[in-house]
């Protein structure tokens, strides 16, 4: 859904030209900042993630990436 620096955030369903701030009061679901060097990865990609070591406990959720793959649609 986002991209900053070294961290994406990742949410269930697509929200086009949305940011976090747009839905967060309304967004029911999980979401993830995922902590990431990563590099091409643009808002709106579908991705397939696995992390590294455990997840902190917060909404969004924050945690390391594993690794990161890009599902083609």
């Amino acid at each position: 859904m986002e991209i900053a620096e070294n961290r994406i955030l990742v949410v269930e369903n697509k929200y086009l030209n949305k940011t976090w701030k747009d839905i967060m009061n309304d967004y029911v679901g999980e979401a993830i900042w995922l902590r990431t060097n990563t590099k091409n990865l643009k808002a709106s990609q579908k991705i397939h993630y696995k992390i590294k070591d455990g997840i902190d406990e917060s909404y969004p959720s924050q945690a390391d990436a594993k690794e990161i793959k890009v599902l083609i649609e």
